[in-house]
């Protein structure tokens, strides 16, 4: 199973270390390969330094694809951080 989600991160200083953490712990253990994707990279989304590496920051567009049998969860998961702010919203 596919499963693919735009996302627009709220948070001031959007995918920075705890954030890339929280992905990376929330997708980890799913039995899905899960991407996230930002300005023409592509990083693995179970690795909190890959993703670091995106430099998405506040506003920034990504997309979340995520593929095997827990990809609806593992999307799911990534957009209720996103959609959360992180926990850095307020």
């Amino acid at each position: 199973m596919d499963a693919q989600a735009r996302l627009t991160l709220p948070n001031p200083l959007g995918l920075h270390a705890r954030p890339a953490a929280q992905v990376a712990t929330a997708v980890g253990g799913l039995a899905a390969d899960v991407t996230v994707e930002f300005g023409g990279q592509r990083a693995d989304a179970a690795s909190s330094l890959e993703l670091l590496t995106l430099g998405a920051g506040q506003g920034a567009e990504i997309t979340v694809t995520a593929t095997g049998p827990d990809a609806e969860r593992a999307i799911t998961a990534v957009r209720d951080l996103v959609l959360a702010g992180f926990g850095e919203l307020g």
